[in-house]
């Protein structure tokens, strides 16, 4: 399960610019950089040296403090960080800095990682009946040695190209592993250690070794589990004080959203922002002013980018007056504990919403997931982004338009009954619809 670590306002650097009337945006050869590094199978923060490579040179420019926290500062000319914990692989991140900052932009990050006992496991498996054991002529010295792959985040099976080097040999042998329910099988000859490598489209490659074993009378499973690339984007925003604004991100060649928010979200990670593609932040007024619009591009790694907010007196009037929304109706979805999987009759409560909103384009749906209170706020937070997600991207395989679809969640805030029993726990681990017009 993913952990977004909740982080907490950081004191800024402010700078005095003399007696100038305004504000003046100063490009900054620096940028500060603030988040934890956690593992994704436990959901604990880590302790992390970071190191920055700029130059073709790579320098150390901070650690976690006990807690898992990290502040650091880094040239805007960095090219990507590494994050080093004890146990786990490196992590690489390319850097891509948008646009300009000045000295009090400030970004936050949250970067998963894996323990590589975890990633590797290796147990005992008994092929189901039917499934070929015996060797082929000419391979009888070979064993079977069978493989799935897994999101690590979340458990689902994925496909994916295992390729396996014999050091003695010299040769590269490499199999296809599908998401079927039967794990893969590979044919490998015993007593030899054989690195591998795991490949998968949107994933980070897995680099690893085995040992075949000689008994016969034992096949072994090998379940290798596969982090997402990280294309995030980490973004900053220079808000007027005690402004109150709408928050929009599209893309950039159409209408549709990604993104709706009523204050400036500093991190997204699992929106859907894909590497090579322009977006655009549209942030607006209540009385439908445009402070703000942007469009950027997305790449591969850590995208940081500032949002600069213009006063809402320097704005035109672009739109008539944002009515306030009428709600008449609502709909209530419930969860397993820890899930954020549709249950059946869950299913067949969406297919009813998505009939009624494909035939009423006007007919608005504002989507809210929640948990029960037990564990970490930070992982009950991107569970309940799971559920709303996952409620979403149904209703949207269904017909229904993106445009009429917005999003947010509040983990364990907002209870519908108190966290005292398992009864009224259950009825907290929920998605809410709620339908209006405009």
């Amino acid at each position: 399960m993913i952990m977004l670590s909740a982080i907490l306002s950081w004191l800024v650097d402010l700078t005095t610019f003399g007696m100038l009337p305004n504000k003046m945006l100063v490009p900054a050869d620096t940028i500060t950089i603030s988040g934890t590094c956690w593992d994704v199978t436990t959901g604990v923060d880590l302790k992390v040296r970071i190191s920055a490579l700029v130059g073709g040179k790579l320098k150390k420019v901070g650690e976690s403090n006990a807690a898992g926290h990290f502040t650091f500062k880094v040239s805007d000319s960095t090219e990507s960080l590494s994050f080093a914990a004890e146990g786990y692989p490196t992590t690489t991140v390319p850097v891509n800095i948008i646009g300009k900052t000045d000295k009090h932009a400030q970004f936050v990050i949250s970067v998963p990682v894996i323990n590589r006992d975890s990633q590797q496991v290796a147990k005992v498996y008994q092929p189901p009946i039917g499934r070929p054991t015996a060797q082929p002529s000419g391979l009888s010295k070979t064993r079977n040695v069978y493989f799935q792959v897994q999101h690590a985040r979340t458990f689902k099976r994925i496909p994916a190209m295992i390729c396996f080097t014999y050091p003695r040999q010299g040769r590269t042998k490499c199999i296809e592993v599908d998401s079927a329910k039967v794990p893969s099988f590979a044919r490998l000859t015993p007593g030899d250690t054989i690195a591998f490598e795991v490949r998968a489209d949107g994933f980070q490659t897995y680099r690893g070794e085995l040992l075949v074993g000689q008994s016969e009378a034992v096949d072994i499973l090998y379940q290798i589990k596969l982090l997402p690339l990280y294309n995030v984007l980490a973004a900053s925003y220079d808000v007027p004080i005690k402004q109150k604004l709408y928050y929009e991100f599209r893309y950039a060649t159409n209408a549709n959203f990604i993104s709706r928010h009523d204050r400036p979200i500093r991190y997204f990670e699992w929106l859907g922002f894909k590497p090579g593609q322009d977006y655009k932040l549209l942030a607006t007024t209540i009385d439908g002013r445009v402070v703000a619009d942007e469009t950027f591009r997305i790449k591969p790694g850590l995208n940081v980018k500032a949002f600069w907010i213009r006063h809402p007196e320097q704005s035109e009037l672009v739109g008539n007056q944002i009515e306030q929304a009428t709600y008449f109706d609502s709909t209530v979805l419930y969860f397993n504990q820890s899930d954020y999987s549709l249950r059946s009759e869950v299913k067949g409560k969406l297919d009813s919403v998505a009939w009624r909103m494909i035939n009423r384009h006007n007919m608005l749906g504002r989507i809210t997931g929640y948990t029960d209170n037990v564990g970490k706020r930070g992982l009950n937070m991107t569970l309940s982004e799971y559920r709303t997600r996952v409620v979403a991207q149904y209703l949207r395989q269904k017909g229904v338009g993106a445009n009429q679809l917005s999003s947010s969640w509040k983990g364990p805030d907002a209870p519908a009954a108190p966290n005292d029993t398992e009864e009224n726990k259950a009825k907290n681990r929920r998605v809410v619809i709620r339908f209006f017009t405009k």
